[in-house]
């Protein structure tokens, strides 16, 4: 009884096999009683999902795994490659890969956190790709694995399970 179009399509250029729907619904019926909002989102999400899986549709949750690992796969690539942790060239080497990073910054202007934009033009916060991921962690990794490689390159010799060196 109410108003609604479906609209399917096939993802974006390089994601071409992602085929996927957009549902519309009118909230108001043809004789005019309103709909009730309530758990719309999930009620919507919840009928996609279903018409997805019956008609052999990536659903968007698989979507967002494919998305996520690609993320991970590219940053532990740069990150692997870097001595220490830079920022712009983090970004920098992000976007050679094909991933697009907005920062996050508070209005006093320190940067709090980041974005990632997926090859498919989905955006993600650093901490949806994993904890491992956020700025705070990243610094934190990269200062002890420096102090680590410094510690080792000076003779000096790490202690199992206390986190101190010894010479």
């Amino acid at each position: 009884n109410h108003q609604y179009i479906i609209i399917r399509h096939s993802g974006t250029e390089s994601k071409k096999e992602q085929a996927h729907l957009h549902i519309l619904a009118n909230r108001v019926s043809l004789s005019g009683e309103l709909y009730r909002d309530n758990w719309i989102g999930k009620k919507a999400t919840e009928a996609a999902n279903a018409i997805a899986k019956e008609r052999n549709f990536v659903q968007s949750q698989d979507i967002g795994k494919v998305n996520k690992a690609e993320i991970k796969e590219a940053m532990d690539g740069v990150l692997k490659k870097m001595q220490g942790f830079d920022f712009t060239k983090f970004k920098e080497e992000l976007g050679k890969r094909g991933f697009k990073v907005r920062e996050a910054r508070a209005s006093t202007g320190k940067l709090n956190g980041y974005y990632v934009t997926a090859r498919s033009g989905t955006e993600y916060k650093a901490s949806e790709i994993g904890k491992g991921y956020t700025l705070a962690h990243i610094e934190r990794t990269q200062s002890k694995l420096k102090c680590n490689s410094m510690n080792i390159s000076h003779g000096n010799k790490l202690t199992p399970g206390s986190g101190s060196f010894q010479r």
